[in-house]
């Protein structure tokens, strides 16, 4: 046993020493943070492309075997799904000719992605392998990994690249656990599985808390605001009223909403129809919006994207919570998910708790909608014409 165990304590200072894949310090790259090599020499870069933004630095190793590692901060206007992700660090980090191999999901706590392996054929011909990787919390800022070593198989290089992926944090968010108060008079407690983020900072357009899946290989979570309907249609008003930048039939909507402020109907028409036109860029062809009941609350659904190949399913939620207030929510997932994150929406509505205290304070997640150059907010009530489907 003694001989044994020296022999293993030998291999793993061998790996981790000599090889260096664990002699790693704390590094930053966006909105990351994660642990990088020592002693590597780092070069930035960056590329773009439509709804991309992305931020890389190249490390190089120094010595014999000259190891490239690149990690990046992907940065997409709306939601994409790792594979798509990981496509990306496959086109853009990868120099030479490659050959992916084969890929593998990934759970680290809330951050869901995939992890990848290439043979890579560099421009000296020679046979090396490349290791992939992305990691993300809300599908629209993923932190990306690449490892290209001229060995074609060092384990070494999977110890380093498993210690970096565990590493990783995404500075944006404060974990949050499973109870959470998500409002003024309003507590959230979600079952075992699930856990909430809450995005850190202000004068942000991005959600106020996240939930995901702490669990599951599978890409999905619901996003929450709470909105006060008739402050947020009030202010879009005063904004559309001095703004061209809206389309003049949704100028029109929110002006009637605003003029109508004891009909909650309204103002989530006219809200809902804003939120679709900030994600699409356009307006639907018309409002086509589901009822449903959870848990005895009336639940008002609209599509985004529904479930097609290589598109993130999308649904626009709000659970009417008083005359005022509504919890919107934004079901996100891969097109295999969907059924994974309607589950995940439902046992939110289960978990809401109102009290019936006086209302205290302002709440700093009140938010109202992001118009050009406007706050942010989206809305509840039922529609006039909505279609109801069962629970």
């Amino acid at each position: 046993m003694a001989i044994l165990l020296a022999a293993s304590t030998a291999v793993a200072w061998w790996m981790s020493d000599a090889k260096g894949p664990d002699r790693l310090a704390a590094s930053e790259i966006g909105a990351f943070r994660f642990a990088g090599p020592v002693g590597w020499e780092s070069q930035a870069q960056s590329f773009d492309g439509p709804g991309l933004t992305a931020s890389v630095r190249v490390m190089l190793e120094a010595g014999e075997r000259g190891r490239v590692l690149s990690v990046a901060e992907l940065q997409y206007g709306r939601a994409v799904s790792p594979n798509a992700a990981l496509g990306l660090i496959m086109q853009q980090m990868v120099r030479g000719l490659a050959q992916l191999l084969d890929t593998s999901p990934l759970r680290i706590g809330p951050m869901v992605g995939v992890r990848g392996r290439a043979y890579v054929m560099g421009d000296d011909q020679q046979m090396g392998a490349a290791d992939i990787a992305v990691l993300t919390l809300d599908g629209k800022r993923y932190f990306g990994l690449s490892l290209i070593s001229p060995s074609m198989s060092d384990a070494g290089d999977a110890v380093m690249v498993e210690q970096m992926l565990r590493s990783v944090l995404d500075r944006r968010f404060e974990l949050m656990g499973n109870g959470i108060d998500i409002g003024d008079r309003t507590h959230l407690t979600l079952p075992a599985g699930l856990t909430a983020g809450r995005l850190l900072g202000r004068g942000t357009t991005d959600v106020s808390l996240l939930v995901s899946p702490t669990q599951r290989p599978e890409f999905f979570y619901v996003a929450l605001r709470m909105m006060d309907t008739r402050a947020a249609v009030e202010r879009l008003a005063q904004v559309s009223s001095q703004s061209t930048a809206l389309p003049p039939a949704l100028a029109d909507l929110i002006a009637k909403a605003a003029a109508q402020p004891n009909d909650p109907r309204s103002r989530f028409g006219a809200l809902l129809a804003f939120m679709y036109w900030q994600a699409r860029h356009e307006l639907p062809a018309r409002l086509s919006i589901t009822a449903s009941q959870v848990e005895g609350r009336p639940v008002l659904g609209m599509m985004l994207n529904d479930v097609r190949p290589n598109v993130v399913y999308q649904v626009l939620e709000a659970v009417p919570l008083d005359d005022t207030r509504a919890l919107i929510m934004e079901l996100v997932a891969e097109p295999t998910a969907a059924a994974q994150v309607q589950a995940e929406a439902r046992a939110v509505i289960s978990g809401l708790e109102l009290s019936t205290a006086p209302a205290g304070a302002a709440d700093e997640s009140h938010e109202t909608p992001t118009a050009p150059d406007a706050p942010d907010s989206p809305t509840h009530p039922e529609v006039p014409g909505a279609r109801r489907t069962a629970p």
